[in-house]
């Protein structure tokens, strides 16, 4: 029990907009609450964070959105181009962080990278404008380095952001 006078020191609040289930995104649910106990934070004694599944329906997206919002949470996370598009779209007062996103330029998530705007920031997996950049980090990186060879599936991507 805190002392009077004392100030009871508020817990950070994300919310997680998730696209699927926890289950079905166990994996990546599991390396996010990694990622917050690499930093110190640990649910929920540091750390609060309120999670909405879409569980595949992706028009419900902007409804548990608004939801986050009145839970009072500090900022949005959430992955893929779903769902960061519906928290762009729905979310204008908070921090979005979006994850796992393809392309966020290609997808209209953000204008461009190196000033994404208003209130959405993220990490793009695939996007065209880093293309050279890899490159050259992977010839960096192996200085013998002959040929590169990409294989590029366009339907496994389209599965990959519809699931």
């Amino acid at each position: 029990m805190p002392l009077l006078g004392q100030q009871l020191k508020r817990v950070p609040r994300i919310g997680f907009l998730g696209l699927g289930s926890p289950v079905s995104h166990a994996e990546f649910l599991e390396a996010f609450r990694r990622g917050l106990r690499d930093y110190g934070y640990i649910e929920p004694e540091t750390i609060l964070v309120e999670y909405r599944w879409a569980a595949g329906h992706y028009d419900r997206l902007p409804q548990l959105a608004m939801e986050l919002t009145r839970e009072n949470v500090d900022l949005i996370v959430t992955y893929g181009s779903e769902g960061a598009l519906a928290a762009k779209r729905t979310i204008t007062t908070l921090p979005v962080v979006a994850v796992a996103v393809d392309d966020m330029v290609g997808a209209g998530v953000v204008a461009n990278l190196a000033r994404p705007e208003a209130n959405v920031t993220g990490l793009s997996l695939l996007g065209t404008e880093t293309s050279e950049k890899r490159l050259c980090l992977l010839r960096d990186t192996i200085p013998d380095l002959g040929k590169v060879a990409v294989v590029w599936n366009e339907s496994a991507q389209a599965r990959h952001t519809l699931a």
